[in-house]
């Protein structure tokens, strides 16, 4: 087996996370203001964004784990726990881009009849759930390897469309947070909140990608660990400073 180029899969993670941070402050101007009001073409661009993460986490899952890598990471009850976790916020967000929670106070259930109300209490939010659960299966349960370390360009080039696919869910997700932010105010302390919600969501599938190709230990591992964590940080203190 050729040597594994770890260098080059650090130096991917590398330029997608620098143009991460780049597209959200160039998308921002345009992504803001659709998805400040909820309708369709935010809930379309917000699912989009969201089957294209979860293409790149099952992207992610097929990669076979290189000699420093780690075959499953982490055990299974830890990652159905961080998958439903990520699952029930892209839910609410579903509901807030569709309107759900600036329509449901002014809805007369008195006036809908009983299946107009289990429609739209029920049927509609089940729907929203049932479309976010999606996540669950393809990072909790197991899916076989099947693209190997080598070729290396293959390899990278795997690497690089599942780190493409699940930074575009980062760029949109923050200009969902964003536009919910603006209708609850914002305080210093929501930078805590909106940098422990960018982890908790974006921080596993990176974890993933970085257990599989380099190894959870490796100096490599660190380093691309950090970056990110750096531009997670900076997305959630810009996320609140240009609304106070």
């Amino acid at each position: 087996m050729k040597q594994i180029n770890y260098l080059f899969l650090t130096l991917l993670a590398f330029v997608v996370d620098a143009a991460t941070f780049a597209a959200t402050h160039l998308v921002l101007p345009w992504l803001g203001p659709i998805m400040q009001a909820p309708g369709g073409r935010g809930a379309l661009i917000l699912v989009a964004a969201f089957l294209l993460f979860v293409a790149g986490v099952f992207v992610f899952r097929r990669l076979e784990p290189t000699p420093g890598g780690t075959a499953e990471w982490p055990a299974r009850p830890w990652r159905f726990g961080l998958a439903v976790a990520f699952a029930l916020v892209a839910g609410l967000a579903f509901a807030w881009q569709l309107g759900f929670f600036a329509s449901s106070s002014l809805v007369d259930t008195t006036k809908m009849g009983e299946g107009g109300s289990a429609s739209y209490f029920v049927f509609g939010p089940g729907a929203w759930l049932a479309l976010a659960m999606l996540y669950v299966p393809v990072f909790a349960l197991r899916v076989n390897p099947a693209i190997q370390p080598t070729p290396a360009l293959r390899y990278g080039a795997w690497s690089l469309v599942g780190l493409v696919a699940t930074a575009v869910m980062v760029v949109v997700f923050t200009a969902q947070a964003r536009a919910i932010l603006l209708q609850t105010g914002a305080a210093w302390w929501w930078t805590i909140v909106a940098l422990a919600v960018l982890i908790v969501m974006f921080g596993p599938p990176r974890l993933l990608f970085v257990s599989r190709a380099l190894g959870l230990k490796s100096p490599f591992a660190y380093g691309v660990l950090v970056v990110f964590l750096m531009v997670l940080g900076v997305l959630a203190t810009q996320m609140i400073i240009t609304l106070m």
